[in-house]
């Protein structure tokens, strides 16, 4: 009778349709032994085994408005909000639901809308994208709004039309309000 062990091991890897958008948190490892005794072959399963990756932050939104830059990135509950020229932030919160200074509004309007507001004392700081809608005349649109209390004080829109990334339940997070709509 002939007998020989072989070891192979696979990795598989977080995959995702959306390069840049989605995050990895776990990699697992699935170990495979191959036994050969005459003609016949058997797999055994030894185990799999996880182990958890340190997380990186998700690109949410971003665009160019004017000669700066506004982005957006998640990394667990926590959103960082960055305003500025390139590698010189002029403005960067942190926001959470449990911080109570992110909001979270999506509307229908020609198409669907969404947005993500950031408190700083008594200024707002809205990203928000808006589809389009060919046949009732709406174009895309995305942007960066603030406002100073309920007076809003600067519109800026994307050079580029931006989406907000995926990968996130937004619907978790604290709803805002009308008085807030950026849009």
């Amino acid at each position: 009778m002939f007998f020989f062990e072989k070891k192979n091991q696979k990795t598989f890897d977080f995959w995702c349709a959306l390069p840049g958008r989605c995050v990895p948190r776990v990699k697992r490892f699935l170990l495979l032994f191959f036994k050969k005794e005459g003609l016949s072959f058997s797999l055994v399963v030894i185990g799999v085994a996880s182990l958890t990756q340190p997380t990186r932050a998700a690109s949410v939104f971003a665009c160019s408005v004017g000669k700066k830059a506004v982005s957006v990135t998640q990394e667990g509950g926590r959103f960082t909000y960055v305003f500025g020229a390139a590698g010189k932030a002029d403005i960067s919160i942190v926001g959470s639901a449990a911080q109570k200074n992110l909001f979270y509004r999506e509307d229908r309007f020609a198409g669907m809308e969404h947005q993500l507001r950031f408190t700083n004392g008594e200024y707002s700081y809205i990203v928000y994208n808006m589809e389009g809608n060919g046949q009732m005349g709406a174009a895309a649109i995305s942007g960066l709004t603030v406002m100073k209390g309920m007076t809003v004080i600067a519109d800026m829109p994307c050079k580029r039309y931006a989406e907000f990334g995926v990968g996130f339940d937004y619907t978790s997070l604290p709803a805002d309000t009308a008085a807030y709509s950026a849009m």
